[in-house]
């Protein structure tokens, strides 16, 4: 996964995975979702995503959650 905003057109791009886009669609205003083929996400986008996130725009938090373990 990969985070990256892009200031001079103030919008932050959250690829998901690596993989060709076939169809996008805004589902709320200044909300992009980025399908592949089999209609998978593959990004979202954030348009205006200082006035969403504020100064808070340049810090990005990354949380790892471990996968339980199987018997």
């Amino acid at each position: 996964m990969k985070v990256k905003y892009d200031r001079e057109t103030d919008s932050l791009c959250i690829l998901l995975r690596d993989a060709p886009v076939e169809e996008s669609d805004e589902v709320n205003p200044g909300l992009i979702v980025d399908y592949d083929a089999s209609g998978s996400p593959v990004a979202v986008e954030i348009l205006h995503a200082s006035r969403v996130f504020g100064e808070k725009i340049l810090t990005v938090e990354v949380e790892l959650v471990p996968t339980p373990s199987r018997p």
